[in-house]
């Protein structure tokens, strides 16, 4: 879940690991656009050569040359959390939940819509879309007719507005609150279940991603608590006993990471800003899920970001950055002599 205001500038994104550290080109600066939008983008994905873009107006934009990227189509529709599921894409704005139709990128078209004043964030699966309301819960959407979309489930959780913590894996919604990792069953849409749970410290859970059988949860909260703040991986081999396997600080005082994207060996974590926070995106490799450890330390928060092979997209305010990330790996060992993920004796510069 990736909305609010602008935190950071992409363009002054700038390396703070040792040159050499995580490989020759870890990361390089592809390309930055800036105005490409039109406006605030508070959401974004890539799927293919395009990415769309969510925020004040939706936008087709495409980026198979990142030397040359370019808006082929827009949709004058606020929004701040979007899912994108094949050629539809979900958009979450103060009116409720807007279905767009994207087959031809040059003219989106709006389908339907569903009245919800107050939902938060959303995840789609096949026919089901899920949609969260704070202090009410999660609602389930069926939208095997896109022009008629129908509330067909309720699973009833106190949600914070704060929290935007959710996915589908599979027949699952995985959701974190303030305290619980929670395991939700759709295999019955009509009548959500909670299958699974773990209790611990997950104080604001912002975004989660699933690779495999793990799920990453961003904690975007400064706490210093072991297992809070920061990352935490679960293992989800059992879905009704999920086990937390590790956790990453980003800095042992603490400090929140406020968005995640996993792809491969490599996750990337953008930080919560200024003001206190942790003003830098982390990239991790994610070889050992049980074992994330630092690449390389970039200063500056984008708004959100996403892996796209051997790319990361970053995105604040009107402006989209292209990293190259296919040259970046853990050496061995790090210089300094860790090859753990204890950032304990970080230097400022130098995992």
């Amino acid at each position: 879940m990736k909305f609010g205001p602008t935190l950071a500038l992409l363009a002054v994104l700038v390396l703070l690991s040792a040159p050499g550290s995580a490989g020759a080109g870890c990361p390089n600066l592809t390309s930055t656009a800036t105005g490409v939008h039109g406006g605030n983008i508070y959401d974004l994905h890539v799927v293919g050569e395009y990415a769309y873009a969510l925020g004040e107006g939706f936008s087709v934009i495409d980026v198979s040359d990142p030397q040359n990227i370019h808006r082929v189509g827009h949709f004058a529709i606020d929004g701040f959390n979007m899912a994108v599921d094949g050629l539809t894409v979900y958009i979450i704005n103060s009116e409720g939940l807007s279905i767009l139709d994207i087959s031809q990128p040059e003219d989106p078209r709006q389908l339907s819509s569903l009245p919800y004043p107050d939902l938060r964030s959303v995840a789609v699966c096949d026919r089901l879309v899920v949609v969260s309301e704070p202090y009410v819960g999660l609602h389930i959407i069926d939208v095997s007719d896109l022009l008629a979309p129908t509330v067909v489930g309720h699973f009833p959780e106190y949600i914070d507005p704060s929290d935007g913590g959710f996915a589908i894996y599979g027949p699952y919604v995985l959701f974190a609150d303030h305290s619980d990792f929670s395991v939700i069953s759709l295999e019955d849409p009509t009548s959500p279940q909670l299958v699974g749970s773990y209790t611990g410290y997950f104080w604001w859970i912002s975004e989660i991603e699933h690779s495999g059988r793990f799920a990453y949860l961003a904690d975007r909260s400064g706490s210093s608590i072991q297992g809070a703040g920061g990352l935490q991986v679960f293992d989800l081999s059992d879905p009704t006993a999920p086990q937390l396997v590790a956790y990453y600080h980003p800095h042992p005082a603490g400090g929140g990471m406020a968005s995640i994207s996993v792809s491969g060996r490599l996750a990337i974590l953008g930080g919560t800003g200024g003001g206190g926070w942790i003003d830098e995106t982390h990239i991790l490799d994610i070889t050992d899920p049980t074992d994330p450890v630092a690449i390389t330390i970039l200063q500056g928060t984008p708004v959100g970001v996403q892996l796209v092979g051997t790319r990361a997209y970053l995105w604040s305010g009107d402006s989209i950055s292209i990293l190259g990330v296919g040259d970046c790996y853990h050496p061995t060992i790090f210089a300094d002599g860790f090859d753990s993920g204890d950032v304990s004796a970080w230097s400022a510069s130098e995992p």
